[in-house]
């Protein structure tokens, strides 16, 4: 199994229960008194990443993700609120959300493998366009039952020092319905910084380009 399959099963399954079982620990006091900051920084960091900036790598924003999941479980179940206080209604809402993400959960010890399959690359190319650093991450999604196989390549801007990473482009391509060897390892990708194209070059002499998203 991949990483990200038990990381969505403990994240899910896991992290609701222990929220449920720490409720009432006192040293969870500070972590309250600093729930204000705490939900600032995550839509911060989520926010950030919606918009494409990230930290360098797909597993180290999974496992913030699921850090910050664990952290809202806490405090869900830790908040004490009066019977008219406007912290009951958003208990009750992340109560219902936590017990739908457990239900999905449960769903995912099945799909989940189907799921990580956008979460895994299974080849990452790495290269430079005047001397600055990109990354271009595969992503494979296909069945047997399938008529084609999904190849999403991710490309990122990198820095070479600090460990930050943006996100120039994506590209899906069908194998059934491109003229290139899509899924071969050698495939070359150029980048046009000036014009904002990228290239995919197969050993087969065939390309295709288009405008980075």
């Amino acid at each position: 199994m991949e990483i990200t399959y038990w990381l969505l099963l403990i994240t899910s399954l896991c992290f609701p229960i222990i929220g449920l079982v720490l409720r009432n620990n006192k040293y969870l006091e500070k972590l309250k008194k600093s729930g204000h900051w705490i939900i600032r920084s995550i839509i911060a960091h989520n926010s950030c990443f919606y918009f494409g900036l990230s930290l360098k790598g797909d597993y180290v924003d999974y496992f913030i993700f699921s850090f910050e999941y664990l952290i809202v479980c806490l405090i869900i179940f830790s908040l004490k609120v009066q019977a008219n206080s406007i912290y009951k209604g958003l208990k009750i809402i992340g109560f219902v959300g936590l017990i739908f993400g457990f239900l999905f959960g449960l769903l995912g010890i099945f799909f989940f493998i189907a799921v990580t399959m956008d979460l895994e690359p299974d080849k990452v190319f790495k290269y430079t366009c005047k001397d600055k650093l990109y990354e271009t991450r595969r992503f494979v999604f296909g069945f047997a039952t399938l008529d084609n196989t999904r190849y999403t390549f991710e490309t990122y801007r990198t820095l070479d020092i600090i460990p930050l990473e943006y996100k120039i482009d994506k590209s899906d391509f069908f194998d059934s319905k491109t003229i290139l060897n899509i899924a071969e390892n050698n495939l070359k990708i150029e980048i046009n910084t000036d014009t904002k194209y990228i290239t995919f070059i197969s050993t087969n002499g065939n390309n295709f380009t288009k405008k980075m998203k």
